[in-house]
């Protein structure tokens, strides 16, 4: 095997059965809407405030706001990329989070490209900035495209 290869498979997350049991718990636990569960899944990650959550998605505090409190809200699959890379998601609650965002109803030849690199940002535990350079290099922009 190569240095190159090897190194990228030293660098995949491999969860404990402790984070299984956990994802497993707040799988079952998470509510049936797409603002419950940011709302759900930001506390199980210590954001205790939309402020704070915002920063960390680069969109202002109302955004996020509208995001956990109205149902009509309209999201991207880019902006639930980004929520789900702040938290540091599982890929099963990715997917999750995508479904209830309604965003996967809204695919593009480009969006498509971008779900298929969930498994990777996910094993990886790439930051907004390290997936903005992935996106970059494969030609997809970046994930505030869609701002």
């Amino acid at each position: 095997m190569d240095q190159d290869r090897r190194a990228l498979w030293d660098a995949v997350y491999i969860p404990s059965q402790e984070d299984d049991e956990e994802t497993s718990r707040i799988m079952r636990d998470l509510p049936n809407s797409y603002g419950g569960t940011l709302e759900k899944l930001m506390k199980w990650r210590g954001f205790t405030s939309d402020e704070s959550f915002a920063n960390e998605i680069r969109y202002n505090t109302r955004t996020v706001w509208r995001m956990r409190k109205e149902e009509e809200y309209v999201t991207t699959l880019k902006t639930a990329v980004k929520v789900c890379v702040a938290l540091q998601l599982p890929l099963i609650l990715c997917i999750d989070v995508i479904i209830k965002s309604n965003a996967s109803r809204k695919l593009t030849p480009n969006t498509v490209k971008l779900f298929n690199v969930l498994p990777a940002m996910c094993c990886l535990q790439l930051k907004l900035d390290e997936l903005d350079e992935f996106l970059a290099c494969k030609g997809l922009g970046n994930l505030d495209d869609d701002k």
